[in-house]
């Protein structure tokens, strides 16, 4: 055979093995890509569906407003934020009504929360202060019983100002195998005016005289007593505020305020008339048979603001009324001179010595 026609021969074999053999690897290839590109597809599929149920599962957030639904929070949207996770103890012991959420991963465990408030209870207009704390938590929300936006954070606390209808919270936490809701409910009481019971007073005094004021109260957050438009005492209860020396009719007012409103008591105190002034002298001996000898002096007074009792022009006294004993050497006349503010009155007595 000829030798050239073997090598030819030779050659066409070799050739379509190797295109065979090529061949085979490209269908080979071809079959490997395609099965990759199929698995990164429904990785991302999967991705996609994981990242959408996450965000299903989110709260909608809206700008922060306070419970009555007014505006002045940050303004936007406000992002929910994935903070680092931390092994955060409970607070409290608040029990937590327990929620299932949709799981949107295959790793971690569901988180716990623990909410507390303090007061529990107030009365309509005052504030509380809401705390919690979560643990195995990515992040979580406080929305009141108006879906209005409270606050955020995976532990932390805030004043709140509950009114009615709008005092239940409730917080989500949200971990990475799912998430947890919990309620707290603040109760609050129905404002109610202020009550005042005046303690027992002297009403009717003599002129210049003085007498106390004097009152307990409930549902009031102060107190005030006022003469005309002067504050004269204060505080919730009072056991008496002097009145000092009255020379007329007084009236005082006892006012508290509270959530429900304010409250007043009124009370007057009638001082009697100034009586009028008058005074009394006399004196133990009269008339002496000779010198050296005591005589006693008594004066009396009413409604004098002063007096000047003297032995001629020798001043002894200047009480309003009062007991005296003179050393008597010969003839004087005892002086008694008061004074009630618009007049004056004079007594004269005589000691005779013969």
């Amino acid at each position: 055979m000829d030798k050239n026609k073997i090598i030819s021969n030779v050659s066409q074999v070799v050739a379509r093995s190797l295109f065979l053999a090529s061949f085979s690897v490209f269908i080979f290839t071809s079959f490997l890509g395609i099965a990759a590109a199929n698995e990164i597809s429904q990785y991302s599929d999967m991705k996609a569906s994981v990242a959408s149920a996450s965000d299903m599962g989110r709260l909608a957030l809206v700008s922060p407003v306070d419970d009555e639904g007014r505006g002045g929070g940050t303004g936007g949207a406000v992002v929910p934020t994935t903070p680092t996770e931390d092994d955060i103890s409970p607070i409290n012991n608040a029990p937590v009504p327990g929620a299932a959420g949709s799981a949107i991963s295959t790793t971690g465990v569901i988180p716990t929360i623990s909410i507390g408030a303090n007061p529990p209870t107030v009365t309509a207009g005052e504030s509380s202060k809401l705390t919690w704390a979560s643990s195995n938590a990515k992040s979580c929300y406080i929305f009141n019983s108006n879906n209005i936006f409270v606050a955020d954070g995976k532990t932390g606390s805030i004043v709140v100002k509950p009114v009615n209808g709008a005092n239940t919270y409730k917080i989500t936490c949200y971990g990475m195998s799912g998430l947890r809701e919990g309620t707290l409910v603040i109760t609050v009481k129905e404002s109610v005016k202020p009550t005042i019971t005046l303690t027992p007073v002297v009403n009717n005094i003599e002129y210049g005289a003085s007498t106390k004021i004097g009152w307990t109260s409930t549902d009031a957050k102060s107190c005030v007593l006022k003469l005309g438009s002067k504050p004269i005492g204060s505080g919730l209860s009072n056991a008496g505020v002097s009145t000092g020396a009255l020379k007329a009719n007084a009236t005082y007012v006892v006012t508290c305020s509270g959530n429900g409103g304010d409250a007043s008591e009124t009370v007057t105190v009638n001082v009697a008339p100034k009586a009028k002034l008058s005074t009394t002298l006399t004196v133990s001996t009269v008339n002496a048979g000779k010198s050296g000898f005591t005589s006693t002096i008594k004066w009396t007074s009413v409604s004098a603001n002063k007096c000047a009792l003297s032995k001629d022009t020798a001043r002894l006294s200047t009480l309003t009324s009062g007991t005296m004993d003179i050393n008597v050497s010969e003839s004087v006349v005892i002086w008694l001179k008061c004074y009630d503010g618009t007049k004056t009155e004079v007594k004269a007595e005589s000691i005779n010595v013969e």
